[in-house]
């Protein structure tokens, strides 16, 4: 788990900036309040068995606790342009297709004739 910790910190310093690292530095904290929560509940259930019953919504709620301060606190939107699976915004628009506006005006009164000779606006299944 710690090696695992160490390779997120590294892999966090060598993908971005000081600043990012500073605000992603929460992150590798989280998953180390993690193991230590979950070291404790074992140690307890070893001890006696029925501590589970308490001691994990207890922990539950304080890791989850420190989960919402650090993702509200240290937001990281800043960053998610960086990562490699998210695509980056497009600066130009997609090209609209040209369609001649007398080609348009034939399909929609091709559809309005059919919805009108049909009367298919007046089932309630369509």
């Amino acid at each position: 788990m710690f090696r695992f910790i160490r390779r997120k910190k590294q892999y966090i310093l060598d993908n971005y900036s000081d600043s990012d690292y500073m605000l992603l530095l929460w992150l590798p904290r989280f998953l180390k309040l993690f193991f230590i929560f979950f070291f404790i509940v074992f140690v307890a259930y070893v001890i006696a068995p029925r501590t589970d019953a308490w001691l994990i919504p207890i922990l539950n709620t304080l890791g989850m606790t420190y989960l919402t301060y650090c993702a509200v606190a240290h937001s990281s939107a800043a960053s998610l342009g960086r990562t490699t699976d998210i695509p980056l915004a497009r600066s130009e628009p997609e090209p609209i297709p040209d369609i001649e506006m007398s080609r348009m005006r034939e399909v929609c009164r091709q559809a309005t004739d059919y919805a009108i000779s049909s009367r298919s606006y007046l089932h309630p299944d369509l």
